[in-house]
């Protein structure tokens, strides 16, 4: 369920996800909705480019996804994330970076995801990644 998301190119969003919702509000009489006026519903989230979300995340309403994020299955987001870091846990912890600067600099400048799929992958394909395995 996605509740007021903005989500941009290259997104992979797993089964099971939430993004926003209510937040009921507890810091007052009641937290029922159908007395009290203090909810929060409406906050815009904003997913950016090639993140990937992993099944049953939560995401909470109004916060800021960074660029090439990975949020782990499971995992429960409560503060913006930078871009390219890699999250998991309850609540989201950050486990690392996905790459090292100096690669994260090199994809930024090719600004891929504003280009169809063919040329995103040409130019993803000039970099020099590490290796990880």
């Amino acid at each position: 369920m996605m509740n007021e998301v903005r989500m941009g190119n290259y997104c992979s969003v797993a089964p099971y996800v939430q993004i926003g919702g209510t937040e009921h509000s507890w810091w007052w009489g009641s937290t029922s909705s159908r007395i009290s006026e203090h909810n929060v519903f409406d906050k815009e989230t904003i997913i950016g480019d090639d993140v990937w979300i992993g099944a049953n995340a939560f995401i909470r309403q109004g916060l800021n996804i960074g660029r090439g994020s990975v949020i782990g299955a499971g995992s429960v987001v409560l503060k913006n994330l930078a871009p390219y870091t890699i999250v998991a846990g309850v609540p989201a912890k950050e486990v690392k970076k996905r790459f090292p600067e100096h690669v994260i600099r090199e994809i930024v400048s090719t600004r891929f995801w504003d280009y169809p799929p063919e040329k995103a992958r040409a130019l993803l394909n000039t970099i020099n990644y590490p290796e990880i395995f």
